[in-house]
């Protein structure tokens, strides 16, 4: 009985394949990869967005009660309401300047802004590629 199948299954052709099918087939799981990979960087960076924008309104509170204690702004102020006095000695108002400055605040302030930023970018990006492959698929 086996050798019936034998020589049954001899005598069959396999179907023949149309051109570039195989092409197709590779072009389709190329874009599958491609589409899950976006969708886990959306994941992540839907997180970072949702973090910085979180931690953005208390980075700029810190920021402006930092500026508030520093008192960097009374000496900026100086800037428009003496000019003639900086302008004789503004090496020392820069310095002065310089030492009131929040650095460590500013520094927090703009990470958080360039990550937020940049997640919506990405998102942005993203989505749209999104978009289009769901476009492409159900064509």
């Amino acid at each position: 009985m086996s050798q019936d199948f034998k020589k049954l299954f001899a005598q069959l052709q396999p179907p023949a394949m149309p051109d570039g099918f195989l092409k197709k087939i590779m072009r389709r799981i190329q874009n599958e990869r491609e589409l899950l990979s976006s969708r886990r960087q959306i994941i992540l960076f839907s997180f970072g967005l949702i973090g910085s924008t979180t931690a953005f309104p208390f980075a700029l509170g810190m920021l402006r009660q930092a500026f508030s204690e520093s008192a960097f702004f009374h000496f900026f102020s100086l800037l428009f309401s003496d000019f003639k006095i900086i302008a004789a000695s503004w090496q020392s108002f820069l310095f002065s300047l310089s030492e009131r400055l929040p650095i460590a605040n500013l520094i927090i302030f703009f990470t958080i802004t360039f990550v937020l930023l940049g997640s919506l970018k990405f998102l942005i990006k993203n989505l749209k590629i999104i978009a289009q492959a769901k476009q492409l698929t159900s064509n």
